[in-house]
């Protein structure tokens, strides 16, 4: 799979447009022989809509949140209200359908859980790995650094810059086995791939004149009553050859607040 150039973190503001059923005539001349077939018709799109109707075939199903009005790309920047994109969309309604799907699911892993694809963004885990590596430039600084003091002040600058792109609240896709993802510069190289399935852990590598980073990330995502907490799993670590110098660091627990009532918000926080 290819990407652009570089990974960069996406600002735009997007209004969305909630699709709506179109109309089912009855032709005239059909007769009422095919009036279960025009029933039929009106309750799949009802379903595929997201229509309000009779609750044996409508279950909650809402608009898709990433069906663009101006076929921009995904962004949340997680300010304006409810109606625009940051992440909460029009929810509300969902939160039902959703409360009857996870209120036996307190306490377990989400990742082994079939999850609505309406609370997914579309990108894969691998691609908000690359989005980790947006300041990137900061590790090639390091490397040209011939001040110790300076080379950690840097890498430790590069270790936090990865949570500025870690507020969308929606959930990427677990790639499946074998999966990568690549990127590539005049100077750097990405690779991410899928490693494992259950349970599901992506490694990364990237290599740079000056430095070398790597990463191993297993996903992980519990349910807690109105919350989705992600812990800190996995490692990640730079190195740079011309100094023999390895930095190794984890990561902080991510949560996902107000899953089913109040506004979602993101936090981040640990040692």
């Amino acid at each position: 799979m290819s990407s652009p150039s570089t990974p960069t973190k996406n600002r735009r503001r997007l209004s969305f447009t909630r699709k709506t059923a179109p109309t089912v005539s009855q032709d005239s001349e059909s007769g009422a022989d095919d009036v279960d077939d025009v029933v039929a018709r009106v309750a799949s799109l009802a379903v595929e809509f997201g229509e309000e109707g009779d609750e044996e075939l409508v279950v909650d199903v809402p608009f898709n949140p990433w069906q663009y009005a101006d076929g921009g790309e995904v962004a949340k920047d997680g300010s304006g209200d409810g109606d625009e994109v940051d992440g909460t969309g029009d929810m509300e309604a969902d939160r039902k359908g959703l409360l009857r799907r996870l209120r036996d699911m307190t306490g377990m892993d989400l990742t082994r859980i079939p999850i609505p694809v309406y609370y997914n963004e579309p990108v894969s885990f691998l691609h908000r790995i690359a989005e980790c590596l947006q300041y990137h430039e900061l590790l090639a600084q390091a490397g040209e650094e011939s001040d110790s003091l300076r080379r950690l002040l840097l890498v430790t600058v590069f270790s936090i810059t990865p949570y500025s792109s870690a507020e969308r609240t929606t959930k990427p896709f677990n790639p499946i086995l074998g999966e990568t993802y690549e990127w590539t510069t005049p100077s750097t190289r990405f690779v991410a791939e899928q490693v494992s399935h259950h349970p599901p852990i992506a490694a990364a590598s990237m290599q740079a004149k000056t430095y070398e980073f790597g990463q191993y990330k297993p996903l992980e995502g519990n349910f807690t009553g109105n919350a989705v907490v992600s812990p800190p799993m996995g490692r990640t670590w730079v190195s740079f050859p011309d100094t023999q110098d390895i930095f190794e660091w984890g990561g902080l627990t991510s949560c996902v607040h107000n899953i089913l009532v109040g506004r979602l918000w993101v936090d981040h926080y640990g040692e």
